[in-house]
C-alpha cells in the first residue's frame, strides 16, 4: 500500500524512476504490526516457527494454525463443533499448544546460537 501510494503521487519520469528505486529498497521491507521488517528477517522467523511447531500434535497444530495463523480465524465455537469437545477444552489445548510452541522456538534459537559459536571459534 505505501508503494502504491507514492506511484501514484509521482507524475513525470523523473520522479517515477525514483519511485522505481524505493520500490526495489522498499520490497525487501515488509508491514508487520505497524512495524517494518526486513523480508529476510521476516522468512527466518517463518523457517523457525515451521520448524517449531513440529513438536505440536496434530490436532494442537490444527487448533493453532485455525486460531492464530489465519487472516480470517476460526472461533473456539467452530473448533469444539469441529473436535466434539467444549469451547473450554479448545481453549485449554490452545493455550498448552502455544506454551509447546514457545518453548521449542526457545531450544531452536538456543541450538542456532550454539552451533553459530562453534563455528566463530574456528
Amino acid at each position: 500500500r505505501v508503494i502504491k501510494y507514492y506511484e501514484d503521487c509521482l507524475a513525470d519520469d523523473d520522479l517515477k524512476k525514483i519511485g522505481l528505486e524505493l520500490r526495489k529498497k522498499l520490497s525487501d521491507i515488509i508491514l508487520l504490526n505497524k512495524k517494518l521488517i526486513p523480508k529476510h528477517i521476516l522468512n527466518q522467523r517463518k523457517d523457525l516457527l515451521d520448524k517449531a511447531i513440529n513438536v505440536l500434535s496434530p490436532r494442537e497444530k490444527y487448533i493453532m494454525v485455525q486460531r492464530r495463523l489465519k487472516d480470517k480465524p476460526k472461533t473456539l465455537e467452530d473448533l469444539s463443533n469441529h473436535y466434539k469437545i467444549s469451547r473450554e477444552r479448545v481453549r485449554q489445548i490452545e493455550v498448552r499448544a502455544m506454551e509447546k510452541l514457545k518453548k521449542s522456538v526457545k531450544n531452536l534459537l538456543i541450538k542456532r546460537n550454539l552451533e553459530r559459536e562453534e563455528i566463530t571459534a574456528f
